[in-house]
């Protein structure tokens, strides 16, 4: 089980939520799968080609806020 996240470089709104996705995380016990979608290879990683807006999160197979992932990890 991971948390899969979905950023760029260049997005201010991803470095500013990293660190909250890492803790949610590590308090789940699980590790962070991090695909930059501008270097994504859609064959390996599909979701690429539908990623609407950065980040985005995926925990358990669906797409989860950041909100989300906390409130699911109890922080």
């Amino acid at each position: 089980m991971a948390v899969r996240v979905y950023l760029t470089s260049w997005c201010e709104a991803c470095k500013t939520e990293l660190p909250k996705i890492r803790e949610a995380a590590n308090k789940l016990g699980v590790k962070v799968q991090i695909t930059d979608v501008d270097r994504c290879d859609v064959k390996q990683h599909p979701r690429c080609a539908i990623i609407d807006f950065v980040p985005t999160v995926f925990y358990e197979g669906r797409e989860v806020s950041v909100s989300e992932l906390r409130k699911i990890a109890g922080l």
